[in-house]
């Protein structure tokens, strides 16, 4: 006997197959709402100009990042260059320091990259571009921050002026060790009556407390050589030199040297005989 197929049951397998398409429609709409998100050059609905999404350098490691930060990097260039013709167009030198910076250090793209994305989804959102261009502006000096590109591992050699202030500034950096070396045979005199003396200073004449001298430390004598060190953020530190000092350095800054004195018109170095001495300064990496 043939099969009897009832309506209820034709029915049910209707609606089951109608509930297994609702399902399957409702998966799709959720594998769609969380899509991974875009790579590349992208523009969502109501943009004014493309953004370009980089992938996830971040977890990225070694020269699978170094390359795709390179690369997104190289990407950002065309846009900030005025080469996508979307109005988008920043200043060629500051455009020139970030990409050196990347180039020379590719680990400070990756958070260049994530930051570039925020920043031009709001011009491109219609905010305009200004925000963006501040922030590109900054980044140079953000992504050395705290560096140094003039440590002294070099060594200088000068000859003491004992009639001109602060002398021969030079970039130091954090971790550098600084050995002045002065000659201590040549002499001068800082004042008409005053004695011949070298650059240890008068050990008469100490300067503790007194204005006008640059050095006014315990230690610091009249006509001594002494060392200024000026930090990034304008902290000014002098210390009594004479004719050996070294000096470990904490932060970036500036150091010079000069004789503690507070006039210069009256100082002369000693002469005999048509000669006349001049004393010689070293400045170099201490072992």
């Amino acid at each position: 006997m043939a099969p009897i197929f009832r309506p209820s049951f034709l029915l049910a397998t209707s609606m089951l197959a109608f509930s297994g398409l609702a399902d399957a429609g409702k998966k799709k709409k959720k594998q769609k709402k969380g899509a991974e998100a875009p790579i590349g050059w992208h523009q969502e609905e109501g943009w004014v100009h493309d953004c370009y999404f980089p992938p996830d350098v971040a977890a990225m490691e070694g020269r699978s990042q170094k390359d795709a930060t390179i690369a997104g990097v190289d990407e950002l260039l065309t846009q900030w260059r005025g080469e996508r013709s979307d109005g988008i167009e920043f200043q060629a030198n500051v455009i020139d320091e970030v990409e050196v910076i990347i180039l020379s250090q590719p680990s400070k793209g990756v958070s260049l990259l994530v930051e570039n994305l925020e920043q031009c989804k709001k011009s491109a959102s219609g905010q305009g571009s200004e925000a963006w261009h501040a922030w590109l502006r900054g980044c140079p000096a953000a992504l050395t921050a705290g560096e140094c590109h003039h440590p002294l591992d070099y060594t200088v050699f000068n000859w003491l002026e004992v009639g001109m202030t602060w002398q021969e500034p030079r970039m130091v950096c954090p971790g550098d060790r600084i050995k002045v070396v002065a000659s201590a045979k040549d002499r001068f005199r800082v004042s008409e009556s005053g004695p011949w003396i070298n650059v240890d200073g008068d050990p008469d004449r100490p300067t503790v407390g007194m204005d006008g001298y640059p050095c006014k430390l315990d230690g610091c004598f009249e006509g001594m050589l002494v060392l200024r060190y000026v930090t990034e953020s304008g902290t000014e530190l002098i210390f009594p030199a004479g004719s050996h000092f070294v000096y470990d350095v904490p932060e970036n800054g500036t150091i010079s040297y000069m004789i503690n004195d507070a006039t210069f018109y009256d100082n002369i170095w000693y002469q005999s005989g048509g000669l006349m001495d001049k004393a010689s300064i070293e400045i170099s990496p201490a072992d």
